[in-house]
């Protein structure tokens, strides 16, 4: 039920082969979708931004037809003639996919990416969006690729994602399909959601629920990483559900017997998505996962300790340089502004081996306990695991808070919770790009 599409309209920098690469797509319904947004609470928001979130608002949910996306200009901190720009992309894109209402009111949102401060190249954009009208959109798995590699700026891969899930119908199930794309690799701090992403299903999810789901699982994903602590202008997630809202399998409200296995869906799709923006961090060499277990605390506190340490310059520091300075560590949980009691944390590294999507535990070591130094600590263990590619930084507060290496039973989950936050580390390539990120 999704078309997508891709062309090189010439507003990114020529590459050093001489070639043009991709830099505009579309992504369109072929009908009317619902549509939820989590949009950059940055008071410098973007055109695009502003826009898309009106555009969504203003018919709540209902209706939106498809997005266009454009790298290699911001068109951010534009003035006026931002937002007019934002809205002739909307116009245009909704005219090249066959649109036959007003096209000032188009229901097409609107991203794009790349150096704030540039007026959009109009002209560039309009016989790009063309192009597009013109050529034959696909579905296929190639024609995703290319949307994914279209909205790419310092990113090093593309980053696209597929999967099926199942929605309970009577004794059966059935089968609902998910594509998303993100871009981004530098610039990203949560305050919403994170960088551009476009995530579209055929689940028959009405617009509350999915509003809902999205909120959910973006608290928990989007909100849920960070790369160098900084909130951008443009970022936004958008989500388009295009299934039938009058079959038997319609979720129309979160108390429906489909909308937790939508919602579980959207997680699964979301957090691969967020996993590989993290592990294409500008200049990264670790992936590193920080859990935060808490009795009797909101998954907002856990958050707020686990974002603490993963915007902290030390922290990230010493684990590029594989020194295992668990005292910056719990430093930076301590002035996170969250209530706790030091004498009952415990502080815990392990290295991760990745099979696929699975991730399993290799070595792990206790860095601190009772308020102070583990009195068992290996400096060579630590300074091992330091060394790994992929990293848990598990904390645990309260004296019943078990480890991580223990899931929590029903009873448990009652009473603790737990927050994680998908961050790397800070190494001498980061400084490099973001140096002459203009030039």
């Amino acid at each position: 039920g999704f078309r997508v599409g891709a062309v090189a309209a010439g507003i990114k920098k020529q590459a050093k082969d001489g070639t043009r690469p991709l830099d505009l797509a579309i992504i369109h319904s072929e009908k009317p979708t619902r549509a939820a947004g989590l949009f950059t609470t940055n008071l410098l928001q973007a055109a695009p931004i502003q826009h898309t979130r009106s555009l969504i608002d203003s018919l709540h949910g209902e209706g939106i037809e498809g997005v266009v996306i454009n790298a290699g200009c911001a068109n951010a901190c534009t003035s006026s003639k931002g937002i007019e720009d934002a809205k002739t992309m909307s116009s245009l894109a909704y005219k090249a996919m066959g649109g036959k209402g007003d096209s000032a009111a188009a229901p097409f949102g609107v991203m794009s990416t790349g150096v704030i401060g540039d007026f959009l190249p109009i002209k560039k954009i309009a016989d790009g969006i063309s192009a597009i009208g013109e050529g034959e959109l696909k579905g296929d798995l190639a024609s995703w690729d290319a949307v994914s590699r279209a909205i790419m700026t310092t990113d090093t891969v593309p980053k696209f994602e597929y999967l099926e899930s199942n929605i309970p119908r009577g004794d059966s199930g059935d089968a609902v399909h998910f594509a998303g794309v993100i871009k981004g690799a530098g610039m990203i701090h949560p305050n919403m959601a994170t960088m551009l992403s476009v995530i579209a299903t055929d689940a028959p999810v009405a617009a509350g629920p999915l509003r809902a789901a999205m909120r959910y699982v973006g608290d928990r994903t989007y909100n849920c990483m960070s790369i160098d602590g900084d909130t951008s202008t443009n970022d936004c997630v958008v989500i388009l559900a295009n299934g039938d809202i009058e079959s038997a399998a319609a979720i129309k409200s979160e108390q429906d017997p489909g909308y937790i296995p939508f919602r579980n869906g959207l997680m699964r799709i979301s957090e691969q998505l967020t996993r590989r923006l993290v592990a294409d961090g500008e200049g990264i060499t670790k992936l590193i996962y920080i859990r935060v277990r808490g009795e009797n605390m909101s998954f907002q506190d856990l958050r707020t300790i686990g974002h603490s340490i993963s915007t902290s310059a030390l922290v990230k520091t010493a684990f590029y340089g594989q020194d295992a300075n668990w005292g910056r560590i719990m430093a930076a949980a301590g002035y996170a502004g969250v209530n706790f009691n030091p004498d009952e944390a415990t502080l815990q590294v392990a290295s991760v081996e990745r099979h696929g999507a699975e991730r399993k535990e290799v070595m792990r070591e206790t860095l601190f306990e009772n308020g102070g130094r583990s009195l068992t600590l290996s400096e060579e263990k630590s300074s091992s695991i330091f060394r790994g590619d992929e990293i848990f930084v598990d904390l645990c507060i309260g004296k019943n808070t078990p480890s991580f290496e223990q899931p929590l039973s029903e009873e448990q989950a009652k009473k603790i919770g737990e927050a994680t936050v998908t961050t790397c580390d800070f190494s001498h390539e980061y400084v490099t790009i973001n140096g002459s990120y203009r030039s």
